[in-house]
């Protein structure tokens, strides 16, 4: 088992994952900070007279590591975790180092690795923003270990990002819409076409959209964000707002 430099947050970290088989997560948030209430008034230290810690395996370490992390990092999204633990899994069976071992010189060799990873089968090298994005997940999980002091500094940053060639950006044409908005078989499925158009938000934040949070004067519509979780404003069209005071997307838009 891994141990932190802070011996309090050691204990924490253990309590934390080895209750977080038995709780909810809304519990594990409270446990978590009643925990950090009543240790900052104690004085805690190591005991060093017993016997050396057992080194355990490489595959052992990295385990408790990632658990702790799906607990620690427990409030994001379902897919962004599995983004995440996806990388790190990669990445600990390509290069087969402890975590807290791996350098700068072991993820350049796994982002290299994984930029050719596909040309064996004759489907070509991964594209620059897709190895972008795996250095992204891989550079979130060591910022973690960084912050948590179970590593002293972020190994993937003095990896410079794969240079992309930015593409236009591409849009649907005026006739394009009108084709789309002739398709639509129900006045909900033109309303959700609407609002898409005029709000530009994510089809998984249409999804969250209630009724509450749309302006029927105005048009506005409150939008979660689904990366952050900040909340925005963004104002509807007269065609958006047109069918959405006729009722048709009910109480939610999915």
């Amino acid at each position: 088992m891994y141990t932190s430099t802070n011996v309090k947050t050691n204990v924490i970290n253990n309590i934390m994952l080895n209750m977080s088989a038995y709780m909810e997560r809304a519990t594990l948030d409270i446990l978590q900070r009643v925990l950090e209430e009543q240790f900052v008034f104690l004085n805690m230290e190591q005991i060093t007279t017993l016997p050396a810690e057992i080194d355990r395996s490489t595959e052992e370490k990295n385990r408790y590591l990632v658990e702790l992390f799906k607990v620690k990092k427990r409030n994001l999204s379902k897919r962004t975790m599995e983004q995440y633990l996806r990388a790190v899994t990669s990445l600990i069976t390509v290069i087969d180092k402890p975590l807290t071992d791996i350098d700068e010189v072991d993820i350049d060799y796994y982002l290299r690795w994984y930029e050719q990873r596909n040309v064996k089968n004759n489907k070509g090298k991964n594209q620059a923003s897709t190895c972008n994005n795996e250095r992204r997940f891989l550079s979130a999980f060591f910022t973690w270990l960084r912050k948590e002091k179970f590593v002293a500094g972020n190994p993937v940053e003095s990896i410079e990002p794969f240079r992309e060639t930015r593409k236009p950006i591409d849009y649907f044409r005026p006739v394009q819409m009108e084709e789309l908005r002739d398709g639509c078989r129900t006045a909900r499925e033109r309303a959700l076409i609407e609002v898409l158009r005029s709000t530009g938000a994510r089809v998984g934040e249409i999804t969250e959209i209630n009724v509450a949070d749309v302006d029927w004067q105005t048009g506005d519509i409150l939008i979660r964000g689904e990366k952050g979780g900040r909340y925005r404003t963004r104002p509807d069209t007269i065609y958006g707002n047109t069918y959405q005071s006729e009722g048709i997307m009910g109480k939610r838009c999915s």
